[in-house]
């Protein structure tokens, strides 16, 4: 069985990223951001409120820029995903991408989706997510679901795919599950949900949790973090 380091050609991406002038569009990654935190997404999509990104969120985007460089540089075929998925049965040969945008249609909803890593094996497929840190939060399991939904309905790989988090600093696997219908029911059940939400038919209405609002980008916007914060000083 033979690794191959490969690349989608310029012209499948642009394929691969076309609209479909579906009105009702959702980005994966908004999925975990919804699942972290509704309000959060409500209030960066529908409110538009603009704030800098964390130190942490600079140092993982540079973490993947380093991994991206080095994909890059040791590339030895550019050949579609439609090719390698076929190519993996026939030859037995493993592909291994890169950075792989793609939209995609489920239903009424025309999903975005860029997977760090996917790797294309004889048997099955792997969609791997890179994250900062070793901590595996239920929100990022829930985002690499939803990219596995996108993936399945745009190439349908007829064959299982595992879903992987990975510190991207140290290469480390912190997490592996297997794509299955349970994990499907519930990503399509957020789709609606995030539309809604999108369209500011529903306000999410969200319990405050102290661990996650500390390290929010929104929290000076968040009426419920002040609320938060008003309680806890009453109570001093």
């Amino acid at each position: 069985m033979s690794m191959i380091i490969a690349k989608v050609p310029e012209s499948k991406v642009k394929e691969y990223t076309e609209f479909y002038n579906y009105k009702k569009y959702i980005a994966i990654s908004w999925i975990g951001v919804y699942y972290f935190c509704p309000y959060q997404l409500y209030l960066e999509r529908v409110k538009r409120i603009k704030v800098e990104a964390t130190e942490k969120m600079k140092a993982g985007t540079m973490a993947h820029k380093v991994r991206e460089i080095s994909h890059e540089m040791r590339v030895e075929e550019e050949i579609s995903i439609e090719d390698a998925l076929f190519l993996s049965k026939m030859e037995g040969n493993v592909y291994v991408f890169r950075e792989v945008p793609f939209n995609s249609k489920f239903r009424e909803y025309q999903l975005g989706a860029k997977l760090d890593e996917l790797i294309i094996y004889p048997d099955h497929v792997e969609i791997v997510d890179d994250k900062s840190g070793d901590y595996v939060y239920d929100s990022a399991k829930m985002q690499v679901r939803g990219y596995a939904l996108a993936f399945q309905e745009r190439f349908k790989p007829e064959r299982r795919i595992e879903l992987v988090i990975r510190n991207v600093k140290s290469g480390e696997e912190n997490w592996r599950e297997e794509y299955g219908e349970e994990q499907e029911r519930i990503v399509k059940e957020k789709l609606h949900e995030i539309y809604l939400l999108l369209k500011d038919i529903v306000i999410p209405v969200v319990e405050p949790n102290p661990r996650k609002c500390a390290s929010c980008r929104f929290k000076e916007y968040c009426e419920y973090y002040r609320e938060m914060e008003e309680n806890s000083n009453k109570g001093h």
